[in-house]
């Protein structure tokens, strides 16, 4: 788990919060002794276990019941983001397609004089066109990648369904966390204010 405030990793605190242990910063400790003030971190709160593996159970049912793996691949306001960006360049190019039909229908009755301006003018938004295709296109292959279960992935789901969520829960931790680390990869929870 990685702090939201400053980028350190979250570690078991010894002090319990309530009945449960709980998960804070370790950026105070870095000096080897707790020290606020030679900390950048603004995040004093410690998280309750229970609340990580409440929000890991809710997300490996969405998982298993739906397959759905949204969660894991980027978080909803990139998805919304991407999916703007794409609409956004969907309709630039529309309009500098329908620009390209207009100069091209003027062209024909210009007078020749004028005919190296067209050309230029339709060589500008050639290549305005192509770096927006471009960009398109490197967006819907984002989005196909995030979107890529990998075999490790696929591996781990199956072996959840097998085992349950609520047995996975009764595991060993090395079984636990090496369960949760083939279904996540290289992705990694992130704490911020206390959530």
């Amino acid at each position: 788990m990685g702090c939201g405030d400053c980028g350190y990793t979250f570690a078991l605190s010894k002090k319990k919060v309530g009945p449960y242990q709980g998960y804070r910063c370790i950026s105070p400790f870095l000096n080897g002794k707790y020290d606020l003030r030679a900390s950048s971190c603004n995040q004093r709160r410690r998280i309750p276990g229970w609340k990580i593996q409440e929000w890991l159970d809710a997300r490996l049912r969405q998982l298993v019941e739906n397959e759905d793996w949204s969660w894991l691949s980027t978080n909803a306001e990139n998805i919304a983001d991407v999916s703007g960006q794409q609409k956004r360049l969907h309709a630039e190019i529309e309009k500098l397609e329908q620009s390209v039909r207009t100069l091209i229908c003027k062209q024909t009755t210009a007078p020749e004089n004028l005919e190296a301006l067209y050309a230029r003018e339709l060589a500008n938004i050639a290549e305005e066109l192509g770096m927006k295709r471009s960009r398109l296109d490197a967006l819907e292959q984002q989005q196909v990648h995030a979107e890529q279960v990998t075999p490790t992935q696929a591996v781990a789901l199956q072996a959840l369904i097998e085992l349950t969520i609520d047995e996975l829960w009764k595991q060993e931790e090395s079984k636990i966390n090496h369960l949760l680390r083939m279904i996540m990869g290289d992705k990694r929870l992130v704490v911020l204010e206390g959530r």
